[in-house]
């Protein structure tokens, strides 16, 4: 008889949908994270519950080129786009055109001011409505910012 353990290593288990899963393959993910993000994200539960839905979350050095650190399916990264970043990206993408990158650098938007950021939601905020249907009254949603304190640069306690 063959137990769980057995039928996870072979690869032959049900997945996370409940269908048999027929190969070992792995899902590899190129993580391209700020130091100070790594102990965040890639904590080891993380990694550990990752690799239980055949998914390798793999830190990689964004101050290298990403064709000397392996092989990825996917790369997901939370970095600002910088010169060398962004060849090292186009670089992969050109000798991978397979790969899926996640987030797409020209889709990213550096945000300058924090404490802007939600000034459409402040005060009434937004009101989103749903779709009416028919014979149901329309539910309305209002989206406000959340208290939020401004520190300007250069405060000490004493201000």
């Amino acid at each position: 008889m063959v137990d769980k353990q057995q039928q996870h290593q072979r690869g032959d288990a049900a997945g996370p949908t409940g269908r048999n899963r027929t190969s070992t393959r792995v899902l590899r993910v190129g993580c391209a994270l700020l130091p100070k993000k790594v102990t965040r994200y890639l904590t080891p539960k993380m990694m550990e519950t990752a690799a239980l839905h055949g998914i390798l979350l793999q830190q990689v050095d964004y101050t290298r080129s990403l064709l000397t650190q392996g092989t990825f399916d996917v790369i997901l990264h939370k970095l600002r786009a910088n010169p060398a970043w962004e060849h090292f990206l186009h670089e992969y993408k050109a000798a991978h055109p397979e790969v899926c990158i996640i987030d797409r650098l020209d889709r990213i938007r550096a945000l300058h001011n924090r404490a802007t950021m939600l000034t459409p939601l402040k005060g009434e905020g937004i009101t989103l409505a749903q779709p009416q249907q028919q014979q149901q009254q329309q539910q309305l949603v209002r989206i406000q910012a959340p208290l939020q304190v401004e520190i300007p640069e250069g405060a000490t306690e004493a201000d």
